[in-house]
């Protein structure tokens, strides 16, 4: 596959994290790595792709991606980030220490350590998102340059730590507070449609304040469909694990109805952007693939409406529906997940990227198959009932 690959990753805590780890992985495992140039995210997405971004450079196979980057994120996993947030939440009332900043902590700590945006590989464009408060727009964090588009953009990545804007992408509204950040020493400048910059600076505030992306855009899709129109040619990967909304018969109050509220109004926001991209594909504006977590292989398999293989030419594989039924269960959150979640969320990226190039790029699939381990999806049979009851026992808490 010749052309360039540029994705985008839903928020959806650790649950978005570890399946935009198996997309990444199969990518990987077809040879498509360095392909893939631009990667757009939010919340859970940015742990992954700011992650990969710093190590993008050493990884030249699967075993590289497994021991560089998904070892580390297990481990990362396992240390309850959600947790310690809510209990430092009563430190936070006593002014000790922000909710926000444990977040930060724990992100520099066990992931990032002290590296900056400007650490970001120089190979692939990385844009982490999340929401200014102040004026509602959609605030960036790339390789190159932070800001929106009407403060403006900096280009001092040099002075802001990745752990600090990735929590300010995941920076859920109700369970951590808004990301404080001073931008009175750095200079912003306004672009106009061609991204050239005015010729001086422009007034800023003396600070920003910032939540979770997916507030704004929580597929991580704005940008990409930016980059689209740079390079149309390019083909783009939409890897989509975030939380459904849930209907109910609760009673709501003062207590429950500011998350509540939240769920409803992101909810409408991913609503509109998933009927744009779907219309755009149906359009054949844009060319690539839309892949949803709740969605199993089968379903790509036999999807018709768009140029394709049909379902009979294409290998079966992947989870089976009742496994994919409670992989959508599974809880969109921050806390420690289990080794049975994070192996059917890996596992489930994997085949739905495989099943998704097989369909509509079968030529280049037929040439590539030989690279891939069939051995993996017997073992994955083997484990439908081991899994089936692990997925059983996970249960839900806070949606991120």
């Amino acid at each position: 596959m010749e052309n360039d690959i540029m994705c985008s990753f839903s928020g959806g805590g650790y649950r978005a994290t570890f399946f935009h780890a198996g997309v990444l992985r199969k990518l990987i495992a077809f040879g498509l790595k360095d392909r893939i140039k631009v990667i757009s995210s939010v919340s859970g997405g940015s742990i992954i792709n700011a992650f990969f971004s710093i190590h993008f450079d050493e990884i030249q196979s699967v075993k590289d991606f497994d021991q560089i980057i998904i070892e580390p994120l297990i481990e990362f996993s396992r240390k309850d980030i959600r947790t310690k947030i809510l209990l430092y939440k009563g430190l936070a009332l006593l002014r000790l220490k922000g909710d926000s900043q444990v977040m930060v902590e724990n992100l520099q700590r066990y992931l990032f350590h002290d590296k900056k945006l400007n650490e970001l590989s120089p190979n692939l464009h990385t844009v982490i998102n999340a929401t200014n408060l102040n004026n509602g727009g959609l605030w960036q964090f790339g390789d190159n340059k932070f800001g929106d588009s009407e403060t403006g953009y900096s280009y001092d990545v040099k002075d802001i730590s990745l752990a600090f804007a990735v929590a300010a992408s995941a920076c859920f509204p109700g369970l951590l507070s808004p990301m404080k950040l001073d931008i009175q020493e750095y200079k912003f400048y306004h672009q106009n449609k061609e991204n050239h910059d005015d010729p001086s600076p422009c007034v800023t505030p003396d600070y920003v304040y910032l939540a979770d992306g997916g507030v704004f855009d929580n597929l991580g899709y704005f940008p990409i469909e930016q980059a689209l129109r740079q390079d149309k040619q390019a083909v783009f990967v939409i890897s989509d694990a975030a939380g459904r909304f849930k209907k109910n018969q609760k009673k709501y109050h003062f207590l429950n109805e500011p998350l509540r509220i939240v769920d409803v109004l992101m909810e409408q926001v991913s609503s509109r952007d998933r009927k744009i991209i779907m219309q755009d594909m149906c359009m054949e504006k844009w060319r690539g693939v839309y892949m949803k977590l709740e969605n199993s292989c089968r379903f790509y398999r036999e999807l018709e409406g768009f140029d394709g293989k049909v379902g009979r030419e294409i290998p079966v594989m992947g989870w089976s529906d009742s496994i994919v039924e409670r992989i959508g269960k599974i809880r969109t959150d921050l806390n420690a997940f289990s080794q049975s979640e994070i192996q059917a969320l890996i596992c489930h990226g994997e085949t739905l990227v495989e099943t998704t190039i097989a369909k509509w790029r079968y030529d280049f699939y037929q040439k590539e198959k030989n690279r891939q381990n069939l051995e993996n999806y017997v073992e994955m049979a083997k484990l439908e009932n081991e899994i089936f009851e692990a997925l059983e026992r996970s249960k839900e808490f806070i949606k991120l």
